[in-house]
């Protein structure tokens, strides 16, 4: 994105999701460094299959749209003329930031280990979600669940779901 000025994504940012190491450690111990960089509780979901019921879940999907919901929420009343631009760049985010990692990493990892839409579907929510928090990041206040979610993606984990209550209550689960 070649903007300037107002909400924007930078390459360094976009070159930093493509060094992920995508779910490389999925199934191993949570490190201690990362449990302790949340600011919630998180806990390991050790297998796949249960990671899998976890993602398509209510609770997954209701703490995220509610994480999302709050960051639309702060925009709309703390950056009303910077929210316009969001559907602009929310598609360049798709085309640019999701779409290529999405080629490159998620859909070979989905393929190989049979995972279903709703794998594909929440990497993807989360992701472009992150570039929203990162094309805003010049608002004070703003909500950063889903650059929380980053630290688990860059440690080689997948944030799978929620448990234990209402989002912003309860505990991360991490496969």
């Amino acid at each position: 994105m070649t903007m300037n000025s107002g909400p924007h994504f930078d390459s360094e940012f976009v070159q930093s999701l493509h060094a992920i190491a995508w779910f490389s450690r999925c199934g191993q111990s949570l490190p201690d460094a990362l449990l302790s960089s949340l600011p919630f509780e998180a806990v390991p979901v050790a297998t796949l299959k249960k990671a899998m019921r976890q993602w398509g879940s209510s609770q997954w999907e209701d703490a995220t749209l509610e994480a999302r919901n709050e960051l639309t929420g702060f925009l709309a009343v703390q950056a009303r003329d910077a929210y316009q631009q969001w559907n602009i760049i929310t598609r360049q985010a798709k085309a640019e930031v999701a779409q290529p990692l999405a080629e490159k990493f998620w859909q070979p990892y989905a393929q190989q280990h049979g995972l279903d839409a709703n794998f594909l579907h929440s990497v993807q929510w989360d992701v472009l979600a992150l570039c929203m928090e990162h094309a805003y990041r010049q608002q004070r206040g703003l909500p950063q669940f889903f650059h929380v979610l980053l630290k688990v993606y860059a440690a080689g984990h997948m944030p799978c779901g929620w448990e234990g209550g209402k989002y912003p209550k309860g505990r991360l689960l991490i496969w």
